[in-house]
């Protein structure tokens, strides 16, 4: 599997920690998503200050980006992201969750699939926005509350500026579906 397949993949099962929501309550859920956000960045601080850990990293899960290797990787974005995400309703929060884990690694698919190496593209952005909507019609949000979540999601993916998009994507998500819900 290549570094960005197996990349993708990983961003995808981030997903599959929101199989523990309906056996906590959601408090309890809530803090254990910070704690493992604060682990995951106390592991990004030694990896990026420890060269022969960022080494062993890079060996074991070859994931990380060069322009990663001294600072915080899109996957310490991703879980930042989640943390803020779960501070909304439980179903906005895992609204926002399960599109950034989704949409986000769609998006790189379509995107350099169709032009690769020119980073973001519209073709990408628009595979975000229906697999954004998709997931969201599927967790029974309002359609125009789906569309316009799908669309924010897409937008702050394609241009999130200085911000890693993996930080912005849940909670913007989440955000929009608790506003309009």
């Amino acid at each position: 599997m290549s570094p960005a397949t197996l990349r993708r993949v990983l961003h995808a099962a981030s997903a599959g920690i929101l199989l523990l929501a309906p056996h906590l309550p959601w408090p309890v859920f809530r803090l254990m998503i910070v704690g493992l956000a604060l682990v995951w960045l106390a592991s990004e601080w030694v990896r990026v200050r420890v060269p022969s850990v960022r080494d062993a990293l890079q060996r074991a899960v070859p994931v990380y980006r060069a322009t990663e290797s001294q600072r915080i990787s899109g996957a310490g974005w991703l879980w930042i992201g989640y943390a803020v995400a779960v501070w909304f309703p439980p179903s906005a929060a895992t609204a926002g969750v399960l599109v950034a884990a989704v949409a986000d690694p769609a998006a790189s698919i379509v995107g350099t699939r169709v032009s690769p190496g020119t980073g973001k593209t519209t073709a990408g952005s628009v595979a975000f926005g229906l697999v954004a909507l998709a997931i969201l019609a599927a967790l029974g949000t309002a359609m125009l509350s789906a569309i316009a979540a799908a669309m924010a999601g897409a937008a702050v993916e394609r241009w999130s500026g200085r911000w890693n998009d993996n930080l912005l994507i849940s909670p913007t998500v989440a955000a929009v579906v608790a506003v309009l819900a």
